[in-house]
Order: C-alpha cells, then structure tokens, then sequence
C-alpha cells in the first residue's frame, strides 16, 4: 500500500494571485507548517477565512483540518517553504509498504517531505532504497539535483544524525533502533518519479546498520558514521562486493576523542579470512580482500572529553587477477573497425586503453590496447565492419574488390563471428556483386547449397534483406546490380572462427546508375531447376520498388519459367506488375495484381523478366519462380534446317539464272 502525505488535497494552485484561497485536508497523520524563509518581504500567510482567518509569517495546520490557505502576495513560492509532516506509530501494525511524496501538494514550492516513524523499543525500523540507492555526502556538500535526504535516529539519550544523502549510490538500506526520521528536501519545480519512493520495514533486533553494494569495477566509495552515537554503542556497515573483486579499507579522517583509558573507540571486521581482533582507529586496516564484510564501528565510555567521535572511511574496489591484454592496430587496414560483447557472463571484465567497458568499439583507423580478464573466449562476441567506398566510378577497380574475412590479430580471444563490408557507391553509381569464381547462387530461406562456402546476407542501406548469396556450383547468377547502397554481412555458423576462411566471400565492383532497384544477370547451363525470388521472400518486396532479371538462354535452348509460389497485393496506388520480354523481339507478356496470371511460360530466347511493386493497401508482393532449360525440340530443328537448305539451293539457281542471262 503506497501512503501518501495527505488524505485529501483540493484545487491547490501554489502560484495564485494574491487573495486567491486554496482548500487543504490533512488526514490523522500529517500535518503541514508553511515558513517564510525572505524576512525582508512584507509577505504573511493566511488560514482559515471570516473572523478566523489568521495571517502571519508561519501557519501549522495540524492533523484532521479542513481549512483554506491564502498569501498576501502574488508570488508566494518565492518567499515560503513547505513542510509537511507524517507520523506513524507502527508499535503495532501500521500497514506500512512504500513511502512516496504527494507530488500534487504545493509543487511550486521549496518543501521538506518528512516521515517519523517508530516501533516497539526491543525492534528496529529499515527504509530500503531499492531504485538508485543513496549516496551519503559531508553535512555541506550539495546534491547535484537539489534532492537530499536527512536520517535521524532517536535515543533515549537524545537524536543521532546518522548522515546527509544524495541520489545514485551503493547505500541500499538503513536499519535504525526503535524511532527514526527520514526528509527529503525537494526543490520547486522538481519533476515526480517513481524512483523518489522507498520502502519501510520492521525487523528484528536492535541496532544502527547501513547496507551498501558496491559497484562492479574499480571505484572509492566515501563513508561518514553517524555524530552522537550513544556511548558503548555500536554502528554497523554490512558490504556487498562483487565476486573477483578485491576491497581495501581506508581512515580517511576520524576524531581523537578522549576516552576513557580503559575503553576506546573501535573497529572489528566480519570477514572469513580477517581477524576479529579489536582494532583502533589509527591501526592499519584490511586491504586487497575478496568478498562481503561488515565494519562495525563502537563509541567509547560515557566519561570521554572533547570531541564527538567522527570516522570517514572509504572503501576501494577493484578487480583482482591479471588480465589478458592484446594491442590491436587498424591503421593500415582502411575502413575496418571492431566490436567485442560480452555474451550473458557478469564476471568478464573488458577494457581498452585502461577504461573498464561494457562493450568494446575500436575505430577504424586507430590504435588501442585490449584487456580481458575473466572473459572465456566463448562468452565473447567479435564482429568487425569494414566500410568501402566509391567517390567516382571512373576512378574506381574495374576489376572490383574482393570480400575478404580480415585479417585480425591472433591476440584477439575471441572467435571473429560476423563480418560486415558496408558498400557506399557514388552518386549516380550503382553497386554490382558477382562472385569471386564461377556463378552466385541465392539460397531459399532454410537451404544449404553453398557447397561448404559462407553464404552473405545482402541488404539494403536502411535495413531491407535482399537474400543469401554464395559462390556454388548449382550458380546461374553471374552479377547482381544494386541501385543504392548496401551492407553483405557474413555470419559464422555456430562457434566457429571466420578466420579460418581464407577464400574470397563475393567481389564487389561499382558501375553506372541503373534504373531497376535491382538487376540480376542469369545465364542457366543445365536443365535442373533453379530458384528465382523476389528480394526478402518468402516476406514482402518493398513498396514502390522494382526488379528485373535479364536471363541468357543458349541458343539450342529454350526456358521454362514456372511461378511456384505467388502472393500479389492489393494496390493503393499504380499497379503491381510482372513482366515477360523476349530479347530482339516484340514478344511480351503481362500481368498486373488484378490479372489472371499464367502460371507456366516456356520462352525461345534469351528474356527479361520484370517485376514491379506497387504501394500495397493489403497483402503482399512476394514471388518465387522456377527456372530451368529446355531442349528446343529436334523435328523442329531439322525443318528450319531444311528450309533453309533449300532456300539457299534456289538461290544458287537463281545466281546461275542471272549469270547464263548476261
């Protein structure tokens, strides 16, 4: 159950003009006390209305009211702040969980949220601060964001100020004997978040106790004991390091306080591997120790002079063990950059140049030093980028550049898993793929036809798959052209080493602008049927985006074109066509989404087959085709021989004919 501070609170408008009233309910927990803060401002605030209404410089409403507030100037949350107080008496069952500000009172104000809880005198209270934890901080530092938190903790020798504190720290709970008070001063105008609440509990036992976890990494961590602790009492810091970390303890500054000579001020650690002697303020204490501790710090006699006992002490963490280091140079390999993860494993520890990170990046073009410690090679991801460029097309390889694995250092733990060549062509330049040796073969979703090469996944600039492409046997594609920019990415299947690929993946080479998004150049040499898809299938072809594939077919062949698989849309705009050209001749067929479409063409010559997007309303265009040769039949063949024989027979009469004649 989350408590708000007040019960109800009715059309409150914090910067109302002078005369303006706002009505205020408390309930039977909270009361609230507005202050003028700027003495030299002829400003009151006014409670109740009529014959009571009662103006001053400071109003209490107490617990149970219902009355109106006003100010007697225009600007109000300049010159008052706003406490509001809330009591629990949780000796009982108080019916306490989270403990939250009511953001919706005065928020144009400075104010102080306050809550004072207690419990019975053999028990102890805890706040939890499960979100971003608390920092403590000297009683005159400031928190970045103005937000600060104040712990008080009530003895029946008087209060003990445990500390000041700030947002985003290693504190995470605070345990305090029998009553304690906790404030959060809020500046005007802060913006609510879920993050401000913190939790309440009762536990058993008594005792002052601060629960900090300490952060992975190397870090110092600055601690403050509470002033007054009651004499012969103890304070406590229980610590949570992490695994494969050592911590040292270090007095920062403490008080020497006169004690009396039988009895001083101490420290005992809880530790498996520290003794538990008593040790004294200026004794050396722990270092370089691995796993959770508790410090506890108890006060002298009563009879002791001078100053209260203060210790500031810092905890640093690092971590232990040796890493592993490799230099890494990029500078002679134009446009490669690297990255390493981590794969799920919270104890390998990456860096690069003495930086502790989660993930490494080195830039192309650069040089840095790597380390890794605790970091088995197979709980790391390697992947490398290696971006190629074309300014011109007439100054660029006519020959094309071979897309080759890098050659990265052996120092590099882990298995190179992905590799992708970003593919920039110039302005009115097109981008052509063709493979290193023979044909490009493009694999249906699920096929293994690579004959043991790496199949590339080519996409588009902004992230739209093309398909897989390899260098295999069963290949029939000599070139692809792209009309934009692309990325190939190389993937290693399953654990293994994409250095261990010494072949070339693909040959990348840039020409003129086309006018097709894509153009693919097909030459079958045998009659085993080949797969031709639409770009992403069996997923839809982009919108507004267009495909040809230019497919030369032996003379003593024809084609036979099936479409196996056809899913077309339903076009908001234009159509959604394809397309089947003859080449040298004014054969034609086509079919738009609205069309019948015939399934099974078979095609004499070498053709293009176009393909078309439009902007779908509903469904799809995505088509997957079949092509394969045909022997073009013999009895056919032999007439068109014998016509032309005896065609040319009568054209040697006819030359004999013409030459008797003369």
């Amino acid at each position: 159950m989350i408590w708000l501070l007040v019960g109800l609170l009715v059309g409150l408008s914090a910067g109302a003009a002078e005369g303006d009233a706002v009505k205020v309910t408390t309930d039977s927990n909270t009361k609230l006390t507005i202050s003028r803060q700027v003495e030299t401002v002829n400003c009151s605030v006014c409670v109740g209305q009529g014959s009571s209404r009662v103006c001053n410089t400071q109003h209490i409403i107490g617990k149970d009211e219902n009355t109106q507030v006003d100010f007697t100037c225009s600007k109000p949350q300049d010159i008052f702040t706003v406490q509001i107080n809330k009591n629990f008496d949780c000796s009982g069952n108080c019916n306490l969980d989270i403990l939250e500000p009511d953001w919706t009172l005065f928020p144009d104000f400075n104010r102080t949220f306050i809550w004072d809880l207690k419990v019975q005198p053999t028990g102890s209270l805890q706040f939890e601060f499960p979100a971003r934890g608390l920092r403590q901080i000297q009683s005159l530092e400031q928190c970045p964001d103005e937000l600060t938190y104040s712990v008080i903790m009530y003895t029946r020798t008087g209060p003990v100020n445990i500390g000041k504190f700030c947002q985003n720290g290693t504190i995470t709970r605070i345990q305090l004997e029998w009553k304690g008070r906790i404030s959060m001063e809020v500046p005007k105008h802060q913006t609510p978040q879920s993050s401000y609440a913190f939790k309440y509990s009762k536990v058993d036992g008594t005792g002052l106790a601060v629960v900090a976890v300490l952060p992975r990494g190397k870090s110092n961590t600055d601690f403050f004991s509470a002033t007054t602790i009651p004499p012969n009492q103890m304070m406590k810091w229980n610590f949570s390091v992490p695994p494969k970390h050592n911590f040292t303890v270090q007095f920062v500054k403490y008080n020497k306080s006169q004690c009396n000579p039988k009895n001083s001020v101490t420290v005992v650690y809880q530790h498996p591997n520290i003794t538990s002697d008593k040790k004294t303020l200026m004794d050396d204490q722990p270092a370089n120790y691995q796993g959770n501790f508790s410090l506890l710090l108890t006060n002298c006699a009563a009879d002791y002079k001078g100053p209260e006992p203060m210790l500031n002490f810092q905890v640093s963490v690092f971590r232990g063990g040796i890493p592993d280091v490799c230099t890494v140079n990029l500078q002679n390999n134009e446009g490669l950059s690297l990255q390493i993860e981590k794969n799920q494993d919270p104890f390998c520890e990456l860096g690069m140049n003495a930086v502790v990170q989660e993930k490494i990046v080195v830039p192309a073009g650069s040089q840095a030093s790597l380390t890794f410690l605790d970091c088995p090679k197979d709980k790391l991801v390697l992947t490398a980028t290696k971006t190629i460029e074309c300014q011109n097309v007439s100054s660029c390889s006519v020959d094309g550049t071979l897309l080759t694995i890098p050659d990265l250092d052996p120092c590099l733990p882990p298995p190179l898993s992905r590799v992708t060549w970003v593919l920039n062509a110039p302005e009115q330049g097109s981008v052509e793929l063709s493979s290193p040796q023979g044909s490009l073969y493009q694999q249906l979703p699920g096929e293994q036809q690579c004959d043991g090469t790496i199949s590339a996944l080519v996409s588009t600039a902004d992230g739209f798959n093309i398909g897989h492409f390899c260098s295999a046997s069963k290949g029939v594609i000599q070139r692809v052209q792209f009309s934009s920019n692309i990325t190939v990415t190389a993937a290693a299947d399953g654990a293994k080493d994409l250095r261990q690929n010494t072949a070339p993946v693909l040959n990348v080479s840039f020409s003129s602008e086309i006018t097709e998004t894509l153009i693919y150049t097909v030459s079958p040499v045998s009659m085993t049927p080949v797969p031709l898809m639409t770009p992403n299938w069996p997923g839809p072809m982009k919108p507004d985006s267009s495909l040809s594939w230019i497919v030369n077919v032996p003379e003593e062949y024809g084609a036979h074109v099936i479409f196996t698989n056809v899913s077309r849309p339903v076009c908001s705009a234009s159509h959604a066509v394809i397309q089947i050209r003859e080449l040298g001749s004014e054969m034609e067929m086509s079919y738009r989404e609205d069309q019948l479409l015939d399934l099974d063409h078979n095609v004499v010559r070498s053709f293009y087959l176009n393909m078309s997007n439009c902007e779908p309303m509903e469904g799809k265009f995505a088509i997957l085709s079949q092509l394969s040769l045909q022997k073009k039949p013999q009895k056919l063949l032999g007439i068109i021989l014998g016509l032309v024989a005896a065609l040319f027979a009568v054209l040697i009469i006819v030359l004999i004919a013409v030459c008797v004649a003369l």
